[in-house]
């Protein structure tokens, strides 16, 4: 009989240390989540407090009754034996000091409508307590809304400096006083926290010892010749010593309540207790674990399946601590127990389920994902030169996936790691690419803002000129100059633009009121022309010649004097006014050579009235040797050319073509020459001192 005793609840340990499990595995994974630097991979590892990991599941198909002996045996007054391995999972004891370290219960959502400030003080005036092991829960939610309210004052500053027009790679995050005091006040936490637990576990070692001394009493109450009365009194004050002597190490636990039980049915039966006083407690079991049916059974519609979890956990300890019930009642009772726990267990694995499910279904979107970023940092790859725009655009979309990737929810566990790292490894390996493109960029578009400030430069330096041609065409020149060298930095762009196109407006809006006064002034030439042409046609020839050639050339000069007439009407009044010099120089037997040679005069003595007319002159000679060099060069080719004819009569008609070209081209050369001899006729006379030209005049 007492080798069965011996036997009787052998796995009947109180399981209140699973609560110590899940606030442990809580504790880690917020530790772990604070070393994570990755935003994105702390939200997905924080979305559940309490449910990172699954907590060994009650099992009870045999948990009955405590104070019983193995199924094959029967106890002193009849009740059955019911060995009870899974409902305790891994054997944990409760202590009455349980509901003094219970955790508070608090609601998340309360502190997401705080502001930073209110949860650093919330959190200030948290860890003042003694007991910081109480508030776990609620330390965890203060430190997950002020993470997510740090991360948005970042992303909305962030997306300022965007706004303001400055570059995205040149923000830097400012110094978060707020969040430097927050950090400090969570390492007081963790800090008293861990000198909580280092206590608990001297205590445990101290309650140990306290058990072994209740352990030793009871063998010696066992083997004491005293009275009943006396004994059964010292056996209540140890059996209540042993309840409120606390936790002790894990280890410890199983064998040290099988060792209890096996004292407790000892004593029992050395003193022999009536029936009568047996039943009674017996009734008084039923009736407390009628009320942990209740209980549980109430547990059945809570919306909370891992609360309860816990909740039912509990009771089982509560089930185990109150001992046997009448026999008649036992498995009624067990079985009623049983079902409640059944049906919990089953909410459980189902939830678990369809967390896995979903866990699963975001590892897949995961996945994709990852392929979608990837495929937009190959295509832009494979573009031989991706422009700005194709960054900004490939950027946006990158920037989009990530947002996707954000509202996801996390995978499993086994995968939730490996496909962060994968996602961020492309976007690390973008971001990067995207980074050097930039740099590259910036130095080109430095080199353009040179580029084009020297243009603004040369553009502001002419925007005074009176040489109206050559400035516009200069200006004309820059303009496309300017559209060739491409982007520079956005901040400087428009700056430089209104620079240089207020150059430009400036010199045209010059040019217009200037010959907005020139075309009345045309309008006036094309008259004083209109006349030299009436008093051409009137002229007739005398029988001087040298006086009508002089007459002729004076209606030249007054013609080149006169000035511009509107560009319209220039081709057929100058048409018009050549024929009928021309027509009178033929009736005088000049040829066309001396015709072009005395226009070429007229106009030469014109330059010297006026302005720069030395630049003018210099100008004039550069393009006559210019083009004396054009010709004496094409005349060397074609008598050269000649010499390649062989004797036919088709190569005889092509000499005689190009013998013609070489003597059309000599005349050309003799008049170019003849006219550079009066540019430096007139040069020279230019440079004569006044007085100079005075006596030559008075010599003639």
């Amino acid at each position: 009989m007492e080798e069965n005793k011996e036997l009787q609840n052998k796995d009947l340990a109180p399981e209140n240390q699973t609560e110590e499990k899940v606030n442990a595995q809580t504790e880690e994974t917020t530790d772990n989540k604070e070393q994570n630097a990755e935003v994105v991979k702390e939200n997905e590892s924080s979305s559940t407090v309490l449910t990172d990991k699954k907590e060994e599941e009650t099992t009870i198909d045999s948990e009955k009754n405590e104070e019983t002996v193995p199924t094959s045996e029967k106890t002193e007054n009849g009740d059955d034996t019911i060995e009870d391995d899974d409902i305790y999972g891994d054997n944990h004891e409760t202590t009455h000091d349980e509901d003094e370290h219970e955790e508070v219960e608090v609601s998340e959502e309360m502190f997401q409508a705080m502001s930073r400030e209110e949860l650093l003080e919330e959190l200030q005036e948290t860890v003042k307590v003694e007991n910081v092991n109480k508030y776990k829960t609620k330390v965890s939610f203060i430190r997950l809304a002020f993470i997510q309210k740090t991360k948005n004052k970042k992303q909305e500053d962030y997306e300022k400096f965007v706004e303001n027009g400055a570059e995205k790679e040149s923000f830097i995050e400012e110094k978060d006083e707020l969040e430097k005091r927050f950090n400090d006040v969570m390492g007081v936490y963790r800090q008293k926290r861990a000198e909580y637990n280092r206590k608990q576990e001297e205590q445990k070692l101290q309650n140990l010892e306290k058990k072994n001394n209740i352990l030793d009493k009871l063998r010696e109450l066992i083997n004491s010749d005293e009275p009943l009365k006396k004994t059964y009194d010292e056996f209540k004050v140890l059996q209540e010593e042993w309840k409120n002597s606390g936790m002790v190490p894990r280890g410890e636990l199983v064998e040290l309540w099988k060792n209890y039980h096996f004292l407790v049915e000892k004593f029992f039966d050395k003193v022999k207790i009536n029936k009568e006083l047996r039943d009674l407690g017996l009734k008084k079991n039923l009736k407390k674990k009628v009320e942990l049916c209740e209980k549980a059974e109430d547990l059945i519609v809570e919306t909370n399946v891992l609360k309860s979890f816990k909740l039912l956990q509990k009771y089982h300890e509560k089930w185990r601590e109150i001992g046997p019930v009448p026999h008649e009642h036992n498995e009624e009772i067990w079985q009623r127990f049983k079902a409640a726990t059944d049906k919990i267990n089953e909410r459980r694995r189902a939830y678990y389920n369809e967390r896995d499910e979903i866990f699963e279904e975001n590892y897949q979107i995961k996945l994709a994902l990852c392929e979608e970023a990837k495929a937009t940092l190959d295509t832009l790859n494979q573009k031989e030169n991706a422009k700005i725009k194709d960054w900004l655009e490939a950027s946006d979309k990158v920037n989009e996936i990530f947002e996707r990737w954000k509202k996801t929810g996390r995978a499993k566990r086994e995968h939730n790691d490996e496909i962060w790292e994968q996602f961020k490894g492309i976007l690390d390996s973008f971001f990067t690419q995207k980074k050097v493109f930039f740099k590259e960029v910036k130095s080109e578009q430095k080199d353009n803002y040179d580029k084009k400030l020297e243009l603004v430069l040369r553009a502001e330096s002419i925007k005074e000129s009176e040489d109206w041609k050559d400035t516009a065409s200069e200006l004309i020149n820059l303009q496309k100059q300017w559209k060739e060298i491409g982007y520079i930095p956005k901040k400087h762009s428009e700056k430089l633009w209104k620079r240089f196109r207020g150059a430009c407006d400036h010199f045209f809006n010059r040019r217009d009121e200037f010959f907005k006064d020139v075309r009345v002034e045309e309008k006036e030439n094309l008259e004083k022309k209109q006349a030299v042409i009436e008093a051409a046609k009137a002229f007739e020839l005398s029988d001087n010649r040298s006086e009508d050639i002089e007459k002729l050339k004076a209606f030249q000069r007054d013609w080149i004097a006169i000035g511009y007439v509107p560009i319209k009407e220039k081709d057929r009044i100058n048409k018009t006014f050549k024929e009928i010099i021309d027509k009178h120089f033929q009736n005088l037997n000049i040829s066309a050579f001396e015709q072009k040679a005395m226009r070429y005069k007229s106009r030469i003595a014109n330059f010297k009235d006026e302005p720069n007319s030395g630049n003018k002159i210099n100008r004039e000679r550069n393009f006559l040797l210019g083009k004396m060099k054009e010709v004496e060069d094409n005349i060397q080719l074609w008598e050269n050319n000649i010499g390649f004819f062989s004797q036919s009569k088709k190569s005889d008609q092509l000499k005689v073509e190009f013998q013609k070209k070489i003597d059309r081209a000599k005349q050309e050369l003799a008049l170019l020459k003849s006219k550079v001899r009066l540019l430096d006729n007139a040069e020279r006379e230019q440079k004569e001192p006044k007085d100079s030209k005075e006596q030559k005049e008075e010599q003639e």
